[in-house]
């Protein structure tokens, strides 16, 4: 987690991201996350960073980028079932079905949430369809 002496630059940079991202401005926008990594390593793994940089892959239509950072948010937030929904959605455009359905059932520690693991799998049968 960042310290309190790196919220306020963190904050801006995520609000000049967000507004590159709503007009469109995708090189902009990536740009400014990278600025934040030549600064401070500490950004990798937070989850606002690695949100805007999975949407402005996707954007870009590079689904194999957007991917590798949604795996990365399910490492860092394993339980969140939306980071989860994400990884599907972009390794299916990535890869295509068979990849995305192989990736949910070699998450073995998550059949121990039976409801998480059919919510997922309901999931990816709705992609398909």
């Amino acid at each position: 987690m960042s310290s309190p002496n790196t919220q306020q630059p963190l904050q801006r940079c995520l609000l000049t991201v967000e507004g590159y991202l709503d007009l469109g401005m995708l090189a902009e926008a990536e740009q400014e996350i990278q600025k934040l990594f030549f600064f401070s390593r500490i950004y990798e793994r937070d989850i606002s960073v690695l949100s805007l940089r999975c949407g402005i892959y996707q954007r870009q239509q590079r689904f194999k980028d957007a991917w590798k950072v949604a795996r990365t948010m399910c490492e860092v937030s394993p339980t969140c079932l939306v980071f989860w929904k994400l990884q599907v959605i972009l390794l299916f455009a990535y890869k295509g079905p068979t990849a995305a359905y192989e990736l949910i059932c070699s998450k073995t520690e998550l059949l121990t949430d039976l409801e998480f693991f059919v919510d997922l799998m309901s999931y990816l049968r709705n992609l398909c369809s």
